[in-house]
């Protein structure tokens, strides 16, 4: 059940996305140094229905993997792991479909994040209604600030009221295997975007889910659609909360909704 691709970008390709399984989705997690949440979250979320395999993101080497002895944990699942050694931290991973992908509808999720498996099977079929968007859990907001001209990141449009605003979508949500194929490495908006997020003179990796939210307007990809109401657990805090505007983190009134606010000047800037 273990399919380890030390690297993912050399010696095989990718599936046409037409001949991809539309009746199942597959899970694709990032990690970096979180064997642990990572552990959980695969055992959480492996009894979904209709699951087909869950891939695994290693932001690390594969002597780092094999210290973490998943490979054992993972073989007890009843459906398969991939597990595809990216090398090196990089945030945009998540953005692309991995090589052992064989289903349409691929879900993301942070590796410390887990929902219901029930839940998760309507999310699914939410997505089947809308397959050209993104379908979502955790949804926040980019405004203008008319008052002081300029755009701010918000948990939610009630802060303000804006007439208009773009809904971000980050941490767990549904995309096609068509909207994640956008992202390739030879195209000049994602160069630009990796530039930014991996500069290592002002690294950006915290402002990745609002970057491919805007990589993702340019493209043309319509506006998406954030459920509520969903049961969302962590494993780091083993806290649970209801999708939508009230999933914020606990840093986002402090230092870190500073921060976000920072990842908005700069990507208009940019």
């Amino acid at each position: 059940l273990i399919n380890l691709r030390r690297n993912p970008h050399k010696g095989s390709s990718l599936l046409p996305a037409d001949s991809l399984r539309p009746d199942l989705f597959t899970i694709q997690i990032m990690t970096y140094r979180r064997p642990t949440y990572l552990n959980l979250t695969v055992h959480h979320l492996v009894s979904a229905p209709s699951l087909h395999k869950i891939v695994v993101i290693w932001q690390g080497t594969y002597n780092m993997y094999k210290a973490s002895h998943l490979d054992s944990q993972f073989r007890r699942l009843p459906k398969g792991v991939d597990v595809v050694i990216a090398g090196t931290n990089n945030v945009m991973n998540r953005w692309r479909r991995q090589v052992p992908t064989q289903t349409q509808a691929v879900f993301n999720i942070d590796d410390d994040t887990i929902i219901n498996p029930a839940d998760l099977e309507d999310l699914f079929m939410t997505w089947q209604k809308y397959q050209d968007r993104v379908i979502g859990l955790v949804d926040r907001v980019v405004y203008l600030d008319v008052r002081r001209r300029r755009y701010l990141y918000t948990l939610h449009t009630g802060v303000s009221s804006p007439e208009e605003y773009g809904l971000v979508i980050g941490k767990a949500w549904f995309a096609s295997a068509k909207i994640l194929d956008l992202a390739v490495e030879t195209d000049p908006l994602v160069k630009l975007i990796s530039g930014f997020l991996h500069n290592p003179h002002s690294e950006a990796k915290g402002c990745d889910d609002i970057a491919w939210n805007y990589f993702l307007h340019l493209k043309g990809v319509p506006p998406p659609i954030a459920r509520l109401g969903v049961s969302m657990g962590s494993t780091e805090t083993r806290q649970r909360k209801q999708s939508g505007y009230n999933a914020s983190s606990d840093k986002a009134d402090g230092l870190w909704g500073k921060y976000r606010h920072s990842c908005v000047t700069r990507l208009n800037e940019l």
